[in-house]
């Protein structure tokens, strides 16, 4: 049938890897910068069709195992980790050996595809890992001090999540009582939760930008 020719790119080893590669690593993005969902609902589609693909081909469990440990290793850098991306290697070469168990004799992973792949997660994880580190070295706790008390501006709606601006700076915010807040309205920050700023309606401010 026309309509499973089409799909049968998926029936390929290095496009089953690859995706689960690119959909680790939206996911992680996601997790280091959170509030825009995008990246994080695309990662898991990938992963998603990367399970149905590998439902076609002769895979290994061990090889899966290992993978899931690596993302496991991943989630736990970017979630708390080390200061020295110690989880993030460890997931990177976890994640190198389960594809390399991922399938059996009749399924071959070329080299060059599998090369190229984890080089990619190499280069995306240390990219996501220096800024995570650096925004972590920004967000001192003296300086998240200094933010309480701040009025800012709603540039994307909180609903409850959305985007503020304080100080010339974007944060993603969370409103502190759960409550909509409109883009244009202003706000104070309560508290400082990573990289996330909670505030609530700033009762002693007007805004004339407020949507009506």
């Amino acid at each position: 049938m026309p309509e499973l020719e089409s799909l049968s790119w998926l029936s390929s080893a290095e496009v089953v890897f690859a995706l689960i590669a690119v959909g680790t690593v939206l996911l992680l993005v996601e997790i280091a910068s959170p509030g825009g969902w995008i990246a994080g609902i695309a990662g898991v589609a990938l992963l998603a069709i990367a399970g149905l693909a590998l439902l076609s081909l002769p895979f290994s469990w061990i090889g899966l195992a290992l993978i899931a440990i690596g993302l496991a290793l991943f989630l736990f850098e970017f979630t708390g980790g080390s200061d020295y991306g110690a989880f993030g290697a460890a997931g990177v070469i976890s994640f190198a050996i389960g594809g390399l168990f991922l399938f059996d004799n009749r399924t071959v992973l070329g080299f060059g595809a599998f090369g190229g792949t984890v080089a990619f997660m190499c280069a995306s994880l240390a990219g996501l890992w220096y800024f995570a580190r650096k925004a972590r070295n920004i967000h001192s706790p003296s300086r998240d001090s200094q933010m309480v008390g701040q009025v800012g501006t709603v540039r994307a709606d909180l609903d409850p999540t959305g985007t503020v601006q304080v100080a010339n700076e974007l944060w993603t915010a969370e409103s502190d009582s759960g409550e909509s807040i409109e883009s244009g309205e202003r706000v104070m920050v309560t508290e400082v939760d990573g990289l996330t700023l909670k505030v609530f309606r700033d009762p002693l401010s007007s805004n004339p930008t407020k949507r009506s």
